[in-house]
C-alpha cells in the first residue's frame, strides 16, 4: 500500500499528507508554511486535524503514529554521516 492509499484510509488529503511530510522533516510550523506556500495559521490548522484524524495529543506523537503506519518514512539514525549514535547509558541510583 502507497502512503497516499494510507492516507486516504485515515481520510488525510494530500495537502495534510505533506504537511505531515514537513514536520516529519522536523521542520516548524513557520519553514512547513514557507515550503509548501500557505500561511503558517493553515499548517497549525492541519496539525489539529491530523492529530483528531490519527488520535494523538501532540505533533511528536502525529509524527511518531504516521511513521508506525507507514504515511512518512522512519529516518535512519546513521544515515546523517556519522558514526553510529550510541544509546545513553542510565545510572541507578540507590
Amino acid at each position: 500500500m502507497t502512503a497516499a492509499e494510507i492516507a486516504a484510509d485515515h481520510g488525510i488529503t494530500p495537502r495534510e499528507l505533506a504537511v505531515l511530510t514537513a514536520f516529519a522533516e522536523g521542520l516548524p510550523v513557520a519553514a512547513a508554511a514557507r515550503r509548501l506556500g500557505i500561511s503558517p495559521r493553515t499548517v497549525a490548522k492541519h496539525q489539529e486535524n491530523l492529530q483528531r484524524k490519527l488520535s494523538t495529543a501532540d505533533r511528536l506523537n502525529t509524527v511518531l503514529r504516521a511513521q508506525w503506519l507507514g504515511l512518512v518514512p522512519v529516518p535512519d539514525p546513521t544515515a546523517h554521516g556519522g558514526p553510529p549514535v550510541r544509546a545513553a547509558r542510565i545510572r541507578r541510583c540507590g
